[in-house]
């Protein structure tokens, strides 16, 4: 008789000196099928990340002793086999910025207060990222595909107001970008952002599109636009100054229609990725530009 497959739960570590907070979170985890620790101190948190091995740390960027990065640091050493994919949780003013933990090797971070589910969809992006079972089957990775969507199409088809922040925000967890937003073109030099994932208040800013030759690029050719470096690319010559000092490196764009028509664009901004991943972003976000115009608000 076959034995069956050792199947094991994602672990998840959370640091925070504030206790209440670190077992709420935990016992939330739990109650969503996940198996969670919470300490309160670096001490602690170093031990169990060697002892226990975690997949995924939720980490306070204070903590008594010191600020996270050197949690961090000890991480990325060789003296920690499993090393969790990290979330940075902090408040705005904060004295280390979070461009300081995201060099430093941070995946992800949460600006407090933050809704439990939230750091629920970073728990399930990363269950499904890393391998949970033993001897997996090769389909398991479609699965894990095929529930993600069913995750972003619940998303974009349900009633919450902020659901157009939220489905950006859980596209960017799964791309590592750095910002996805939903850029409605108006006219060939005026824009209005509709959402983007690093700021829910955003919606409504006013852009002048002659900065952004790459949206009009998309309108015209109707085509995924890829741009692997912005700081060589000849469509951004014309902007190449405002340029050379951003974080990103590569820019990916697709075209949303709303009833046969050009709507806008969705704009992915990260770090130079490899082609691999490339090939995989570019399926991924075409069919997330087709997601997106489900939850635009009805045409006027």
């Amino acid at each position: 008789m076959q034995q069956p497959r050792l199947v094991m739960k994602h672990k998840i570590l959370i640091a925070d000196f504030d206790t209440h907070f670190a077992r709420r979170l935990s016992a939330y985890f739990w109650d969503h099928g996940f198996e969670a620790r919470a300490v309160h101190t670096v001490a602690e948190a170093r031990s169990a990340i060697t002892s226990w091995q975690p997949q995924t740390l939720f980490l306070n960027l204070m903590l008594p002793e010191t600020n996270a990065i050197s949690l961090i640091r000890f991480i990325k050493s060789q003296h920690v086999r499993v090393k969790p994919i990290i979330t940075v949780m902090s408040k705005q003013s904060m004295p280390v910025s979070i461009d300081e933990v995201r060099q430093a090797g941070v995946r992800f971070t949460l600006l407090k207060p933050f809704p439990l589910e939230e750091a629920l969809r970073i728990a399930e992006i990363n269950s499904r990222t890393e391998p949970i079972n033993i001897k997996a089957p090769p389909e398991a990775a479609s699965v894990r595909e095929l529930h993600l969507m069913n995750l972003i199409l619940k998303q974009a088809m349900g009633k919450d107001s902020a659901r157009m922040f939220n489905l950006l925000r859980m596209i960017n967890l799964k791309v590592d970008g750095l910002r996805c937003s939903v850029i409605q073109w108006i006219t060939p030099s005026a824009g209005v952002v509709l959402a983007s994932n690093d700021d829910e208040n955003i919606s409504g800013h006013r852009l002048n599109l002659k900065e952004y030759p790459e949206i009009e690029t998309v309108r015209v050719t109707g085509r995924s636009l890829i741009i692997p470096n912005v700081r060589t690319s000849d469509i951004l010559a014309s902007v190449q100054g405002k340029l050379q000092q951003t974080p990103f490196e590569t820019m990916v764009l697709f075209p949303i229609y709303q009833g046969g028509k050009f709507f806008g664009v969705l704009s992915l901004r990260m770090q130079q990725k490899r082609p691999d991943d490339m090939n995989y972003i570019e399926k991924f976000g075409e069919v997330c530009s087709h997601i997106v115009s489900l939850a635009l608000p009805p045409a006027a």
